[in-house]
């Protein structure tokens, strides 16, 4: 911001997370990570954001090493939106989770922010980073059966089918 600021840009702060800070210049966001999580963070969602649209922020541009990345803006979810637009949400949440593995974008208010509405009204996810790809063994439960863990309703919580642990 500083360096913005000292030549002159024009930017709007939209906000910062755990591994990143979100500014808007020119119409777009630039996502710029704060430590080494946060270019895995941009590094991964330029790598998924073509198998997951319609369903999340578009990623024009990333830098090599992730520092950068330059996205789609969207307006962000109000607490109001997120009471709104669940049902929506549950949709795109079960779509999705029939190839990826959801982390941080579960209906709850814990994660709403993660969510916003493009210009035509059609919601998306905002952040990404935290969906995999369902062929990482990673998501098998440590029980003896190794069940392959599904979500619980909201899509918040990973469950073994076969011993009920909560992961």
């Amino acid at each position: 911001k500083e360096l913005l600021t000292k030549n002159n840009i024009p930017f709007t702060g939209l906000g910062n997370g755990t591994n990143r800070m979100g500014i808007l210049i020119d119409g777009y966001v630039f996502k710029i990570a704060f430590d080494d999580d946060g270019m895995i963070d941009n590094k991964r969602e330029f790598i998924y954001t073509k198998q997951l649209q319609p369903y999340v922020v578009k990623v024009y541009e990333c830098i090599p090493n992730g520092l950068i990345s330059v996205c789609e803006y969207v307006s962000i979810f109000t607490l109001d939106d997120f009471h709104k637009h669940q049902e929506e949400m549950a949709d795109i949440l079960k779509d999705i989770s029939d190839r990826f593995f959801i982390g941080d974008v579960g209906i709850t208010t814990k994660n709403y922010v993660n969510w916003g509405i493009r210009n035509d009204g059609t919601i998306c996810i905002l952040d990404f980073a935290y969906i995999y790809s369902t062929q990482f063994r990673i998501f098998v439960c440590d029980c003896e059966e190794e069940g392959t863990l599904r979500y619980d309703k909201m899509y918040v919580n990973l469950i073994c089918p076969l011993c009920g642990k909560k992961h």
